[in-house]
């Protein structure tokens, strides 16, 4: 995000009262979110809100049992969050394999209609494109 673009951002939270994505009460806490990552805790703590160039090691938003329906449903839907982060990766270029257009399009397609299907899925969704949004270093893929 360019440095007016975050002065226009914090502006309008300010305006409307609101808090910043790290902030947003339904995301997981770092602690959770890095559960069972060994190597690189820290960053990956670090790293959860904003933009990152690997695979999400669990979902950002809060999938509990209670928002899911059922711990079966909420366990389904959490596997699914790390996979349609991929997708991102690849359709934004993060991922070095993404070369080809009609590819990159096959995998924004496939995000969208997840998100489609699976409604439990939308706030995720919307969450890992704000995370990938956010400090992004290379403006064309915050563009995409």
């Amino acid at each position: 995000m360019t440095t007016k673009l975050k002065e226009q951002y914090y502006h309008f939270l300010q305006q409307k009262n609101l808090a910043p994505f790290p902030e947003f009460s339904f995301l997981r806490r770092p602690g959770n979110y890095a559960k069972g990552v060994y190597l690189s805790k820290a960053e990956t703590k670090r790293t959860m809100c904003v933009y990152q160039e690997k695979v999400i090691p669990r979902s950002l938003f809060k999938l509990s049992t209670e928002y899911c329906g059922s711990a079966k449903e909420s366990d389904r839907i959490k596997a699914m969050a790390p996979k349609i982060f991929k997708q991102i990766l690849f359709y934004t270029g993060a991922d070095k394999k993404s070369t080809k257009g009609e590819k990159r399009v096959a995998a924004a397609s496939e995000v969208l209609k997840l998100g489609n299907r699976e409604t439990l899925l939308r706030d995720e969704i919307f969450c890992q494109l704000i995370k990938q949004s956010t400090e992004c270093p290379r403006p064309d893929t915050e563009l995409r």
